[in-house]
């Protein structure tokens, strides 16, 4: 008898894929979850130190206030992210993951709209800050290509941005603090800033 590994080799991805959709790969994401959540929160709490570090002196204070609520307010919607996500675990319902969805979609609004409206003068600093959330946007987007799948129907077409894993998501912070930035003083306060 002739097997057809090609016809054999597609129907074990087949099932894999069904395996994946109907349930049996939750612990995963939801371990997937809670890893990108407290790295972004990492990354969000070093933007507090730094803003912390360079108030008054190159950041002005009304600035850095700013600054800290709004990523403050970050880091709690992040906290409710875990939350969520720690309730589903517990009980998978429809209505978590919904609540999931929209409390990650506050999360990249929030980000979106300090991104846009960053208003610090200091190029050097301001483009550490922006890089940083640059990263904790494509993270934040990417854990939420991945929440339709756990409510997909079989056969649903799903497109599903992979997440950086953990190692590549703390390495690229840790990067971008780690890079000269031509300005003596936000070079300092990035030093500062603990490395994840």
């Amino acid at each position: 008898m002739k097997v057809n590994w090609k016809r054999f080799a597609g129907l074990f991805l087949l099932f894999n894929v069904v395996l994946l959709l109907s349930g049996c790969g939750p612990v995963t994401w939801l371990s997937d979850a809670l890893n990108i959540v407290t790295i972004v929160s990492g990354m969000a709490a070093g933007v507090l130190t730094l803003i912390s570090t360079l108030a008054p002196g190159i950041l002005p204070v009304a600035i850095a206030a700013m600054i800290a609520s709004i990523i403050t307010k970050l880091l709690g919607g992040l906290k409710d992210i875990e939350n969520a996500v720690n309730e589903y675990k517990a009980n998978p319902q429809p209505t978590t993951l919904t609540k999931i969805e929209e409390l990650v979609q506050v999360a990249i609004d929030n980000a979106t709209s300090f991104l846009n409206d960053i208003g610090i003068t200091n190029a050097a600093l301001q483009g550490s800050i922006v890089k940083i959330l640059e990263l904790i946007l494509t993270e934040l987007k990417s854990f939420q290509s991945m929440l339709p799948a756990l409510g997909a129907k079989a056969g649903a077409k799903l497109i599903i941005t992979v997440p950086m894993t953990s190692k590549e998501a703390k390495d690229a912070y840790n990067r971008i603090l780690s890079e000269p930035t031509g300005d003596a003083a936000v070079d300092k306060a990035l030093a500062g800033v603990p490395r994840l």
